[in-house]
């Protein structure tokens, strides 16, 4: 069956998965936007680090060009510009308090269902979460070590798992079901440039950590009806701030691949 017929005969409420990417995933801005203009809604969202704030924004009830403006605003600038505190940990309460200005506290405030994902330090395992406090969901998994301090929820501590599961569609499926009650559309931001040039340690490390992560959403991809991939992005910088350049390579890569389907939401 053609990506067409896809979607076109699915009957199911459409589920879209967030991929992470720093910067890169800003690029979720264009695409957003380009899936508007289709009339194509989500019924749920799962989303990982920077995808899961743009799903949050999303499912709160703002609109494409709504979030773009906000990212654009100063203050969400500075945070897209982190300067390192004396003990080499960005501090999270500003953004906590960032982030407290545009979201609902709780996840049962949201239009319809958002998942977020974290890996939890004490159990090793990657968590879930879907009621409750949103806002502290949503900094624990986007605390990359090493850069943001772990975020205490409960008895326990998360970071991003974004390097283990950076293409969240567990939530879509429930225990040994092969076939998901959503039609999955995923959205990976971070794909690899091609013809890599080793040009310093850091260029190294990030590449092998940006490798590791691709090498288990290919794992996951299969699992998508629909699997978009702005490979345009791979040439900006992870930490990339350019907020409209991202959202222009965003949006033309998802008209370019909406254009050739007659799709209904």
């Amino acid at each position: 069956m053609s990506e067409k017929q896809l979607f076109n005969s699915t009957q199911k409420p459409i589920g879209i998965v967030l991929s992470g990417g720093g910067g890169r995933a800003l690029v979720h801005l264009g695409i957003w936007k380009a899936l508007e203009e289709k009339g194509i809604q989500p019924k749920k969202i799962s989303g990982v680090s920077m995808g899961g704030i743009m799903g949050a924004m999303w499912a709160a009830g703002y609109s494409a060009d709504e979030t773009l403006a906000i990212f654009q605003t100063e203050s969400w600038k500075k945070w897209l510009r982190p300067t390192w505190s004396e003990n080499g940990m960005i501090s999270i309460q500003k953004l906590r308090m960032l982030f407290s200005t545009y979201l609902p506290k709780t996840f049962e405030e949201l239009h319809f269902p958002l998942t977020t994902s974290a890996f939890c330090l004490q159990t090793a395992t990657i968590e879930r979460f879907e009621s409750g406090d949103l806002i502290s969901a949503l900094l624990a998994s986007m605390a990359v070590p090493a850069i943001f301090s772990p975020i205490r929820i409960g008895k326990y501590d998360f970071v991003d798992s974004g390097l283990l599961e950076n293409l969240p569609t567990q939530p879509f499926f429930k225990a040994h079901q092969q076939e998901s009650e959503h039609f999955v559309v995923g959205i990976h931001t971070n794909p690899l440039a091609d013809n890599f040039i080793p040009t310093s340690t850091r260029s190294v490390i990030e590449r092998y950590f940006q490798a590791v992560g691709a090498y288990f959403v290919r794992k996951d991809e299969p699992t998508c009806d629909v699997y978009l991939e702005p490979n345009e992005i791979a040439k900006v910088k992870f930490s990339n701030t350019n907020i409209e350049l991202a959202f222009q390579i965003g949006y033309d890569y998802a008209k370019g691949f909406l254009n050739n389907f007659d799709i209904q939401s």
